[in-house]
Order: structure tokens, then sequence, then C-alpha cells
């Protein structure tokens, strides 16, 4: 869970009146490729050239150079938008909030988390568990309403 909420929201936070999330700027540079496996067998030459000539035509095509990798170093941050407004943290929104494990590491992240599930039991397991992981600093409200909607799903189920 911990590397797709790092791709999906911004390390830095957004911006707190529009939501445009801040984006990295960094230097890219080419590095060399490292193999481990520095003496393979004559078949794995062969299988491994024929690879090569196909990845190198892709990697041609698509701007690659063959041999090395392009490695981004973050050096600051810059908004994602106009609004030259205040930051806050990310929202992650996870619609089946189940145990509530990616609620829990966006917390951990220090990102906002957003959890929804059908239900009750599912919701107030993740609510325990979000609250004994950081009781002082988890704030976990639930919804009003959540005897209304589990009246109606228990309704509709019978």
């Amino acid at each position: 869970m911990e590397r797709c909420i790092r791709a999906g929201t911004s390390e830095r936070g957004c911006c707190a009146k529009c939501g445009a999330p801040w984006v990295r700027v960094g230097d890219k540079e080419l590095v060399d490729v490292w193999h481990r496996n520095k003496t393979p067998t004559k078949a794995a030459q062969d299988t491994a050239a024929q690879q090569q000539g196909d990845q190198a035509s892709r990697r041609a095509r698509d701007g690659h150079v063959s041999g090395h990798a392009v490695q981004f170093t973050t050096t600051g941050w810059s908004p994602g938008c106009l609004c030259n407004a205040g930051t806050q943290p990310c929202t992650v929104l996870d619609p089946f909030v189940g145990s509530g494990t990616t609620a829990l590491v966006a917390d951990r992240l220090q990102r906002h988390a957003i959890g929804l599930d059908l239900s009750i039991d599912y919701a107030a397991m993740a609510q325990r568990r979000l609250e004994a992981d950081a009781p002082l600093f988890t704030s976990v409200p639930v919804h009003p309403v959540e005897t209304e909607i589990a009246d109606l799903f228990s309704a509709a189920a019978d």
C-alpha cells in the first residue's frame, strides 16, 4: 500500500484552496545499468542478444539509451497551481476500507484518509485499528447516519 500511496499523492502535500498536488522539481541523469550475472551460458547469451535487439529497437523508438537508465533526483517542490495558498496533506480515498490497512498506511505517511465500507463491522474494525495505532493524533469521525444505512441494507437483505 505504501508504494501506491506514495505514487498517487504528493509527499509535499496539496494546495489548501484547490487541492492541486505539489510537483517534484529535480534533475534527470543517465546511469549505467549493472547486471549481476556476469557469465551467462551460451544459450542465455543468445536469448539475451535477441531480447536486447528487440528492446534496443523499442528504446530507440521511445527515446531511451541502451544500457542506461534514467535516475531522477528531487531538488525541490513546486506548486501545481497558481492559487498561491498554503499546503495541506493529500487525501487518500479507500471506498472499500475493510480492516483499514490503506488508511493506516496513509496516516503513517502523513496523509489524510477517507475510508468507506458497506459493512458496519468492517468500518468499526478499521476505526479500532486506526485509533489503536495513534490514539492521540488520529481522529476517526463516524457519519451520524450509519445506523440508518445499516437498517437500509439489512432491510434489503431480508
